[in-house]
């Protein structure tokens, strides 16, 4: 458990939701930018500070799982999209600069990068909410109180904010194309700072 178990526990989630979603839409080539990071995520690992699994009431029970389960799979579909996103902006390079490389060739065109990487927050945004609500519930039956404005609530919070407001202005503002990627890239940075502080601060 602890850093080292959440992030193993990430890798698995962001494998497997690849996996499933490269057969689904033929996209096995964006295994070359996932592979590296969730290598690095193998093996930055075995540095993070472990901790003795923590059994108890306030982790277990139907809404703590449910808050386990709909964080770490609306963070994998919001890497993925940023794996996405980032291949749009090699694309991208390419193509203005006359230079195309043997990505090119392989990757699928501009438009279909954008709208999977759309997709993917929209269906990751409203799990995240869910995610945010069953902790919420869990930490009222467990202490009392829904929200106490810990460090952790606020950063998820703030996540949860920026996709909602990446879907307002795809939705309303017709924001396409490379201002929406760079806009998911920086709310996966984040989903990132959030995974760190959830166990950088207790509570």
């Amino acid at each position: 458990s602890g850093a080292a178990g959440g992030t193993a526990l990430l890798s698995l989630f962001c494998a497997l939701v690849f996996l499933f979603i490269a057969k689904r839409r033929n996209l096995g080539v964006l295994g070359a930018f996932i592979a590296p990071v969730l290598a690095a995520l193998t093996c930055a690992m075995f540095f993070m500070p472990c901790a003795h699994a923590v059994k108890g009431p306030a982790f277990s029970g139907a809404w703590f799982m449910l808050h386990v389960l709909t964080a770490f799979l609306s963070y994998s579909l919001l890497f993925i999209a940023t794996v996405i996103g980032i291949a749009y902006v090699l694309q991208e390079r390419q193509i203005k600069s006359h230079r195309l490389g043997a990505t090119h060739y392989s990757l699928p065109p501009l438009v279909t990068l954008d709208q999977m990487n759309y997709a993917l927050i929209a269906y990751a945004a409203p799990l995240l909410g869910l995610a945010l609500a069953a902790g919420a519930i869990h930490a009222k039956n467990q202490w009392g109180s829904y929200w106490d404005w810990q460090p952790k609530q606020v950063w998820a919070l703030m996540t949860w904010l920026v996709y909602l407001f990446y879907l307002h202005i795809r939705l309303f503002r017709d924001w396409k194309g490379r201002r929406a990627v760079y806009l998911s890239i920086g709310g996966f940075v984040l989903v990132t700072l959030t995974f760190l502080v959830s166990f950088l601060f207790k509570g």
